[in-house]
């Protein structure tokens, strides 16, 4: 039986054991000054754009497309980000795990969420629907439809 997601990381941080909360702030030592007073400050500081800004930076490309993926699919469970992020199944187990004890995904393996700043931070432009695709393609020149640059019309230059 899956176990009940909690409502808030504020939540999810009442249940964290003390090695955990330690491990975290260990890990991203921002959060730790001025000492938080409980769960729910820490949560808020967890999701600042400051913060969470200088916990990417430790992350690696694994770490970061899995997050990516993520973001795509809210909420997902572990199995479903292995299908989308085109790595080894133990790779992509390591990169959520990461993810939890950074606090920058939350939740439980069966509906993880990212923080919610991250959807500003690594933003990525929408793309025009898949409808409009083919309309778009007949705008381009010949040789660019065909996935190469048109051919060149002048002599090269010759020394």
């Amino acid at each position: 039986m899956p176990t009940p997601a909690p409502r808030t990381l504020a939540d999810q941080f009442r249940g964290w054991s003390d090695e955990q909360l330690s491990a975290l702030l260990d890990a991203r030592p921002d959060l730790s000054v001025p000492a938080p007073q409980d769960s729910s400050q820490l949560a808020a500081r967890v999701a600042t754009r400051p913060s969470v800004m200088r916990a990417l930076d430790t992350l690696s490309v694994l770490d970061l497309a899995v997050l990516e993926a993520a973001l795509h699919l809210v909420p997902v469970g572990a199995d479903g980000l292995a299908r989308v992020v085109h790595a080894a199944r133990a790779s992509v187990d390591g990169a959520v795990e990461r993810l939890l004890r950074l606090a920058l995904l939350w939740g439980t393996p069966e509906e993880l969420r990212p923080v919610t700043v991250l959807a500003e931070v690594l933003a990525s432009p929408r793309g025009p629907e898949p409808a409009e695709v083919p309309g778009l393609l007949t705008d381009l020149p010949a040789g660019a439809r065909a996935g190469r640059a048109p051919a060149r019309r002048h002599a090269p230059c010759t020394r």
